[in-house]
């Protein structure tokens, strides 16, 4: 009974915000001047003020005691009076007691989801949401919050109130709710917004987990809660990052790394002054690996390239183990590119991405290099935050033009989509592929929770479980790197198996992947392991490891076809 109440509440809502006061007067003037118009013709005698008397009376549910059979006209005036007092009642009360009633409602909710803030971010993970049958509520200050909305849906109830308040956590029913996405106006408040969830939180029992998604702008700020998550909590947060989620995406599904990996003199060139260019520059050394070369040359070419590339060395000073980075302050891109690719042997060899503050700029740039002809567009990669405007004019977005297109990357829709925050598939296999570790770590007689990785995931702390989630991110690249691609399982999809020679080539990128990981996070070579100190006796060249230590980069690279069967899908060779 109280869900039915409930949704005939839901119902009565949705009726009041659609119905315009505008739309009230129409009806109202309507009714005056139908009930005017049906009263003259009834009683021709009485003069037009008692007719126009009459009508007016149609407001006070009076039908004016006519006797007999109606005209349609009265009918059609006495039910719009109907309409007009009821209407304008249930407009006037939900303009007078909204906040009230949508608190009233979100109360009784369970299993919803909790969206704090209505800007941009929140507005498309809820339409998301919304869409996959979820009900949902958006917590904001702001004032005239639905005027913000594109529109009123049954399943979404907005409450205009700061999330930063526990009274508030209280209000949206958060320990009842299944999820929480914190997309507020900067970190600071997203973080003060998770303080007052765990406190929500505190004492109450739950069975099951509130899964909590935290949007951090701050690249720093971002691994530093990163590392230092504890696992096991009532409260299981979640960072993401749109420009993270675009570098994933693009790692995902571009063309670019192979023809650099494979060649002997592959070069990468980033240009542009975007915050998205660190981002560039912290992907190519953690995912792209030579097979010839031991560093990945990379050149950045903008106004302040230079002082970018020491303040990135700063933040990572290892990063000379994987990269052999270049800055170039040069404001005529095109004779900057030019000089790089008079050092290489083979043009194709090269790849460019450019990422500039503007959209426009960065294919204004495109335009110009293409016109130099040393490069074909598949060649290029574009940052654009909107796939409207100038994109659709020039068409660079569209899949069946693929080999003769730029790639594109960045869009706002593909990085705040509901499905690559959450990453459920993502998360799939890396679960998996840390459940066979652990096994495999147990059957050698290490002892559960002896360190912080040898545990089970529920209680892995979240650093251990992004390195799992990058792990299985880049299956898609040592499978581009043998001219294969993952793909969704079809049923009547060969099981698929890696040569001896591309496991022995993958085990080697596997390892010089995790040597990556360790040295983007401060590790460097120690003769014994000391993880306080981030010392690591395997932070060595391939060939320097002894065999035991190879196999445990082989076994992965062997295991790879049923960890993607595991979760629906397969590779193909192209």
């Amino acid at each position: 009974m109280n869900k039915l109440w409930i949704w005939i509440i839901r119902i009565v809502r949705i009726l009041a915000y659609r119905l315009a006061w505008w739309l009230v007067a129409v009806w109202a003037i309507l009714v005056i001047v139908l009930g005017t118009i049906a009263f003259q013709s009834t009683s021709p005698e009485n003069p037009l003020s008692t007719s126009l008397y009459s009508a007016l009376q149609l407001f006070a549910l009076e039908s004016g005691a006519i006797d007999g059979n109606v005209s349609m006209m009265f009918e059609i005036a006495r039910w719009l009076g109907v309409g007009v007092v009821f209407g304008a009642l249930l407009k006037g009360i939900f303009t007078a007691f909204e906040s009230r009633v949508e608190a009233m409602i979100v109360r009784a909710l369970t299993d919803h989801t909790v969206i704090c803030g209505a800007g941009e971010r929140g507005h498309k993970l809820a339409f998301d949401l919304l869409r996959d049958g979820c009900y949902v509520v958006i917590i904001d200050p702001l004032e005239d919050l639905h005027k913000h909305i594109d529109h009123i849906h049954p399943r979404l109830f907005l409450l205009n109130a700061d999330a930063g308040d526990i009274d508030v956590m209280k209000m949206v029913n958060i320990t009842a709710c299944k999820q929480m996405f914190i997309v507020g106006p900067n970190d600071s408040v997203n973080l003060s917004i998770v303080s007052e969830a765990v406190a929500a939180h505190r004492n109450k029992h739950r069975q099951s987990k509130l899964h909590c998604y935290v949007h951090l702008e701050s690249d720093e700020l971002f691994n530093l809660v990163v590392d230092n998550t504890p696992a096991g909590s009532v409260l299981e947060m979640k960072l993401f990052n749109l420009r993270y989620n675009a570098m994933r995406a693009f790692v995902q599904y571009t063309n670019l790394d192979r023809s650099v990996a494979t060649a002997p003199d592959g070069h990468f060139i980033v240009i542009g002054d975007s915050a998205i260019v660190d981002n560039l520059i912290f992907m190519l050394a953690r995912t792209c690996f030579p097979v010839s070369n031991d560093k990945l040359p990379v050149s950045v070419i903008g106004t302040n390239a230079t002082a970018r590339i020491d303040r990135f060395k700063q933040v990572h000073p290892f990063v000379d183990n994987l990269l052999t980075l270049r800055g170039i302050d040069n404001h005529d891109i095109g004779h900057a590119v030019i000089s790089i690719i008079d050092r290489v042997q083979h043009p194709n060899s090269v790849a460019v991405i450019i990422a500039n503050k503007s959209d426009t700029d960065s294919l204004r740039q495109y335009l110009v290099l293409k016109q130099c002809g040393l490069l074909e567009p598949r060649q290029f990669a574009i940052h654009q935050s909107s796939a409207h405007g100038t994109m659709q004019l020039l068409d660079l977005n569209q899949p069946d033009s693929q080999a003769d297109s730029p790639e594109v990357f960045g869009l706002f829709d593909d990085a705040c989509d509901v499905n690559a925050v959450v990453q459920a598939e993502l998360d799939e296999l890396a679960i998996q592929i840390h459940n066979r570790y652990l096994n495999q770590r147990l059957s050698e007689g290490t002892v559960e929770g002896s360190s912080p990785a040898v545990n089970r995931w529920d209680k892995l702390p979240e650093q251990y479980r992004e390195m799992n989630r990058r792990q299985a991110d880049h299956i898609y690249v040592k499978c581009r790197l043998i001219g294969a691609r993952v793909r969704e399982h079809a049923g009547n999809d060969d099981d698929f198996t890696f040569t001896e020679e591309e496991i022995e080539l993958l085990a080697i990128i596997e390892h010089r992947r995790w040597c990556s990981e360790r040295y983007l996070n401060g590790w460097q070579y120690g003769e014994r392991r000391d993880d306080l100190r981030k010392y690591h006796p395997d932070l060595v060249d391939w060939s320097d490891l002894n065999e035991e230590t190879r196999d445990y980069d082989r076994e992965p690279i062997r295991q790879i076809p049923s960890l993607l069967s595991s979760v629906a899908l397969t590779i193909r060779r192209q």
